[in-house]
């Protein structure tokens, strides 16, 4: 696939947005409706980066809400590649903010409401996102209130037939991920995107991630045995309900978190309405 070739019939692919661990993502046009959309093409063609592109679309379909990035069709080209359409969106992902500096609090606490409303509408169906960070997080024109998490290429849909994950094989972003993740277990639930909010919340308001090393055995240990260095050593405007949430959030133990993103968006409410934000 390249520039100017045409997906389906339908979609002329246009300028590379992003490159990822399966596919490339293509600005394209959708001949049929004269706008724009984002095209993900699966450049891996193993048996199991197939398997876990068609779970992605799958998921992708199943999910319609504001805060997750909409699909619009899937399927195969006539020469066997698959592809994932979705809206495109106009502005920057929540990593390329992030470069800037550390978000108001106001602004973080909109940036970790939104993705956590998605998160709720993902686990009420069952699925896990495994990959919840910045560069997946895209802010429409650039507006922190109204986030859409995107690229569920490793999530986990739970009671599916077959695993696509085997134990000891880690999944996700290291910078973000849950201890257990880390561990390398296959059977990980909700908790982990919970934790990786968290992380992503974190980094919102620090201006950093909560771990971080020379390389990516010292961020591990540390996700398994360290603690994050205390927001109220970085910052001090971030108000105290704040902080526990985020360190509840980051808890170790995954029974110790709110056990999903319908839970961190109804603490995040309250925390709304209740305490004076920056």
């Amino acid at each position: 696939m390249r520039p100017g070739g045409i997906v389906d019939g339908r979609f002329v692919l246009g300028r590379v947005l992003g490159r990822g661990r399966m596919g490339t993502v293509y600005e394209a046009r959708d001949q049929a409706t004269s706008g724009w959309v984002a095209v993900k093409v699966l450049e891996n063609e193993r048996d199991a980066a197939t398997a876990r592109f068609a779970r992605e679309a799958a998921a992708q379909e199943s999910l319609l809400h504001e805060n997750i990035v909409r699909h619009v069709t899937h399927g195969t080209t006539a020469g066997g590649v698959p592809y994932l359409v979705m809206e495109r969106i106009d502005g920057e992902d929540l990593g390329a903010r992030l470069e800037r500096g550390p978000l108001a609090v106001a602004d973080a606490l909109g940036v970790a409401r939104g993705v956590a409303a998605g998160l709720a509408a993902a686990h009420a169906r069952g699925i896990i996102h495994r990959d919840v960070k910045p560069a997946n997080v895209l802010l429409p024109g650039g507006d922190v209130h109204a986030p859409k998490l995107t690229d569920f290429g490793v999530a986990r849909v739970l009671g599916a037939a077959t695993t696509l994950t085997r134990t000891g094989h880690i999944v996700g972003t290291p910078a973000y991920m849950a201890p257990e993740q880390a561990e390398g277990g296959a059977e990980v639930d909700a908790p982990v995107d919970v934790f990786a909010l968290g992380s992503v919340l974190y980094h919102c308001l620090a201006g950093r991630p909560p771990f971080e090393g020379a390389d990516v055995r010292v961020v591990l240990a540390k996700i398994l045995f360290a603690e994050a260095p205390p927001l109220h050593s970085v910052r001090d405007d971030v108000p105290a309900a704040v902080e526990a949430l985020v360190v509840e959030m980051m808890a170790k133990n995954p029974t110790r978190r709110p056990p999903s993103g319908a839970d961190v968006r109804a603490r995040l409410d309250r925390i709304a309405a209740t305490t004076p934000l920056t």
